[in-house]
């Protein structure tokens, strides 16, 4: 093979050139030579050329796994080609589509075609509204008020991107196809379980009613993050910078309570509960005095009827509920305010 370079031919073209020339019977030692003084040439040569060996390795393995192996090369190679050290390696992601192409063909594996397609379908309910669907699978999944996701399923993968809102799942058991919830940049895996997922602005609450759940995070500047796994009865909340928070155990019962209709605030700020409240509610909340939105508040009501919420909430705290144009305005009650 000749040591002459296309000027225009990357570092990935060449690495390719001279991975499949050195496979060749007639390759001699001379080519063995040019390939030295071409690989010292330059550091980023090396690294092209472990790259092209390091998807062809993986291709060794296809005939044995063709269902699974075959997909994860495709992706690597799709990885490889993304990497801005690597911004023109088609030839590689050539190769490993005529490979993969050759597999179908001798092998006449329909089924893994099956395995490697992805579904995807998007559910989304309006404010008040509440969604139960039975996803290809057979898991359940639930859709509380204001929530968006995306379902991806293949034969390999079960995923939900959760883009806004909440969501609760009960997931059928299916070993070979782990099945991940996706919120912000967390990773939420099921280990066969009942759990819910509430993405909210800048963080994420996951609840466990049974089994178990993995959370990965994303790492912390240089510092891994380690998994966290959450058991029955257990929440925590993770924030977009993966900062990890866990919170008081509940009954696993009350973990996604929604589903039955059920607000349930324990000594909580009027402002969040507020906050859950506008969920359900058409109209605004306002705080005549922000103030008053620091007071704590108990108690269970029905997000169905929230009329009784605001009939309530004066006999709890010392507010007054005033309701003007479609709005509720809370003030502080005259028995609350201390005479000048």
């Amino acid at each position: 093979m000749s040591e002459s370079v296309n000027r225009f031919e990357t570092a990935a073209d060449a690495a390719l050139r001279w991975f499949l020339r050195l496979r060749e019977p007639g390759a001699s030692g001379e080519d063995g030579r040019a390939f030295e003084r071409w690989l010292a040439a330059d550091p980023a040569h090396q690294t092209e050329f472990l790259a092209v060996q390091a998807t062809w390795e993986q291709l060794d393995a296809v005939a044995a796994q063709p269902s699974r192996t075959l997909q994860h090369c495709l992706r690597h190679a799709l990885n490889i080609q993304a990497t801005p050290q690597a911004t023109r390696r088609r030839e590689v992601l050539r190769l490993v589509m005529a490979v993969a192409a050759t597999i179908l063909l001798v092998s006449g594996t329909a089924w893994w075609w099956s395995s490697l397609a992805v579904t995807e379908n998007t559910y989304q309910t309006a404010k008040g509204g509440q969604q139960t669907v039975t996803l290809s699978d057979g898991t359940i999944l639930d859709l509380n008020t204001e929530s968006r996701v995306t379902v991806r399923m293949s034969g390999n993968d079960r995923q939900v991107i959760l883009h806004r809102g909440e969501a609760y799942f009960t997931v059928a058991n299916d070993p070979a196809r782990p099945f991940e919830v996706v919120a912000l940049d967390g990773h939420i895996r099921d280990i066969g379980t009942q759990f819910s997922v509430y993405r909210q602005a800048e963080r994420v609450l996951v609840a466990v009613e049974s089994g178990a759940v993995d959370v990965s995070l994303p790492p912390i500047g240089n510092e891994s993050s380690q998994p966290h796994v959450l058991n029955p009865g257990e929440r925590a909340t993770y924030t977009t910078s993966g900062e990890w928070t866990r919170l008081d155990r509940v009954d696993p019962r009350r973990v996604a309570a929604w589903r039955q209709g059920t607000l349930r605030f324990d000594r909580i700020p009027l402002s969040d509960a507020i906050r859950e409240v506008e969920r359900y509610w058409s109209g605004r909340i306002l705080l005549a005095d922000p103030a008053l939105g620091a007071i704590s508040v108990s108690g269970v009501f029905n997000h169905r009827k929230l009329d009784e919420f605001f009939t309530a909430l004066p006999t709890i705290i010392p507010v007054h509920v005033t309701h003007r144009d479609g709005d509720i305005v809370l003030s502080a009650s005259r028995s609350s305010v201390r005479p000048q």
